[in-house]
């Protein structure tokens, strides 16, 4: 990128000197143009270089619309040939290119223009050239590396190679690192809430070029270029495009062969989850998992389609203990087997895991850990029960070892729990409620809960101690009076728990009876 202090610096050039507009040496030069009407600035473009003979610089009324202008254009700057119509510069158009920062030069003895713009172009011309020829390097450079698959951080660092320049590569999901090439001036910069499908500047003056990566659609990642320069060269724009197209090959790419690696491990994982499994299927599942009598397969369940990050499928060991996950779609839940190894770490990894989902905002179910896979069948189950537990009671994770009294109500039919448990219980309570239209069930439970505190469960119920002894003296009438006792106290626990898990989806119903349902 050529400036007007590099043209000085051409023998062409010499015996050139500054006349006004010195701040502005740093002016990026396009092209050399001859010209003298005082409309010039009507057919340029911006970044010429104007050779003059100031025909029209002594003029009051036509020497301040030529130079004004030209800056309004963004001319480069003004070259003068002094002698044949002008001696020297007028202060006040002088005054007027230092207060842009417009470059004003003179020639105190007559040039051939011919001479200077031919050396100025020409360089200008090779100057485009190499940039053409580096632009086709670092394309070929990225074709390259996508046809060797050495992965996104590579494709960055050609970018950073051939711009010399520091390079930021962030990725949205939290989880994939970000990848930095060269020193940045200052702290990397993060992610703008607007999205840039095309190369924008960012601040002003710029120091940076951000473009998103988008594919079908949708931003996935960020690239940043570092400008040291006040105006960004077109250069710029275009590698930082070339790259990014690169970079969305690149992701295509793996999202195609991190569809094809989960069709292989569905494929795998789908037979040994069925009852029974084939010897064969587990064959091939062991040999897949490297199962050894020191590692262990936690089952767990999603109730989402696969919302893992991709980082931590490819990259397992980011949970500590992981050696090997597989993934099983299942409608509109997923199952994920986790090779664990050694078991003793199985502690440690369900945290690392617990963590992970409840920062993603997810619900899982984990199955109890199987160190052989003829057993995986039942972890599936396990894991699935856990899941719908979870879910009731609004937990990010929970172990089926941890469900309690619950894994009675899920090995039994629903219509058995309520037949034997609930309907002999509360049946009287929910038919009572229904008629009389009073919570006597909320009543009951909060008693319960409350380990029968009266304070406690009027302050729960938000109701005064005389509504609560009303309250109590019907569910006496109803319940009978042994319900405050241990066995009848446990049992009445049980059937609550089993009336509110069998009708989470349908509040509606908790103030009929069972046999209302």
């Amino acid at each position: 990128m050529m400036t007007v202090n590099d043209v000085l610096k051409q023998p062409c050039f010499e015996g050139a000197r500054w006349v006004a507009g010195r701040q502005g040496a740093d002016r990026v030069v396009r092209w050399v143009h001859v010209g003298e009407i005082p409309n010039l600035s009507e057919y340029l473009e911006g970044g010429e270089l104007i050779l003059s003979t100031g025909m029209c610089l002594g003029d009051p009324l036509l020497g301040p619309k030529f130079v004004g202008g030209l800056i309004e254009v963004g001319a480069a700057g003004l070259t003068v040939e002094l002698g044949q119509y002008v001696v020297d510069i007028p202060p006040a158009l002088a005054r007027l290119a230092d207060a842009h920062a417009f470059p004003i030069l003179a020639f105190p003895h007559p040039v051939r223009f011919r001479d200077l713009s031919y050396d100025i172009n020409s360089l200008l011309l090779n100057e485009h050239y190499q940039a053409l020829a580096q632009l086709e390097r670092l394309s070929s450079r990225l074709q390259q590396s996508l046809l060797r698959t050495e992965g996104v951080a590579a494709l960055v660092e050609i970018l950073h190679q051939t711009l010399r320049t520091p390079v930021c590569y962030r990725p949205h999901q939290p989880e994939e690192p970000s990848v930095v090439f060269g020193n940045w001036d200052v702290a990397t910069p993060p992610p703008p809430a607007p999205v840039h499908p095309k190369p924008t500047p960012l601040g002003s003056p710029p120091s940076a070029l951000h473009q998103s990566v988008m594919v079908f659609g949708h931003p996935v990642a960020d690239l940043y270029v570092a400008i040291r320069n006040r105006e960004v060269e077109e250069t710029l724009y275009l590698a930082l495009d070339h790259t990014v197209s690169a970079v969305a090959q690149e992701y295509l790419r793996q999202e195609a062969l991190d569809r094809v690696a989960r069709d292989e491990d569905a494929a795998l994982l789908e037979p040994v989850l069925s009852s029974p499994p084939a010897p064969r299927a587990l064959r091939r599942f062991e040999a897949a998992a490297q199962l050894s009598p020191d590692a262990g397969v936690l089952v767990t369940a999603l109730p989402t389609p696969m919302t893992i990050p991709r980082a931590v499928l490819r990259h397992p060991e980011m949970l500590p203990g992981c050696h090997r996950i597989f993934c099983l779609p299942r409608g509109e839940r997923t199952l994920l087997a986790f090779v664990v190894k050694p078991v003793r770490a199985i502690e440690r990894f369900q945290e690392a895991l617990q963590a992970l989902v409840q920062e993603r905002g997810l619900a899982m179910g984990a199955a109890n850990l199987r160190q052989e896979a003829s057993t995986l069948h039942l972890a599936a189950n396990e894991a699935e029960d856990a899941l719908s537990v979870a879910l009731h009671q609004g937990k990010s994770f929970l172990r089926y070892q941890d469900l309690g009294p619950y894994r009675l109500f899920l090995a039994l039919a629903p219509q058995d729990v309520e037949r034997l448990l609930v309907e002999p219980e509360l049946g009287p309570l929910l038919t009572y409620q229904a008629r009389h239209h009073l919570p006597l069930l909320a009543t009951l439970e909060a008693v319960l809960l409350e380990h029968g505190s009266k304070d406690r469960a009027a302050k729960r119920l938000a109701i005064g101690r005389q509504t609560l002894y009303y309250r109590l003296r019907l569910l006496d009438t109803v319940l009978g009076r042994d319900w405050r006792t241990g066995p009848r106290r446990l049992t009445l626990a049980l059937a609550l728990l089993a009336f509110r898990f069998l009708h989470a989806s349908s509040p509606e119903a908790a103030g009929q009876s069972p046999t209302q349902r």
